[in-house]
């Protein structure tokens, strides 16, 4: 699935995932009970976070947000991209409720 770069336009800066695809799989492979949670696997730190699927989701922002996502994207120095030139990810469906983000070339 791919996945872009995403955050919020407020001051509080928030950042994310964008992906319908991702909506998709999860409402596919996840059992409804269980589909309020994921876990993203980072590729190139090697870290996990749990995420909480927000109701939005759902009905029409597909994206997984959080902090963590925020110093990833820090991490990768990938946090700050001119208008509409967002970064795009590989994401990876694991199994359960796991995911493995990578960043595509």
């Amino acid at each position: 699935m791919i996945a872009s770069s995403w955050k919020t336009a407020a001051k509080d800066i928030t950042y994310g995932f964008r992906s319908p695809e991702l909506r998709k799989c999860i409402a596919e492979n996840i059992d409804p009970e269980y589909a309020g949670k994921i876990t993203l696997i980072f590729n190139e730190t090697e870290e996990q976070s749990n995420f909480n699927i927000t109701p939005s989701f759902w009905r029409k922002c597909p994206e997984v947000r959080g902090n963590n996502i925020k110093a990833y994207f820090q991490q990768i120095r990938q946090l700050n991209w001119p208008p509409y030139k967002t970064y795009k990810y590989e994401i990876i469906y694991l199994g359960g409720k796991h995911f493995e983000v990578k960043k595509k070339p």
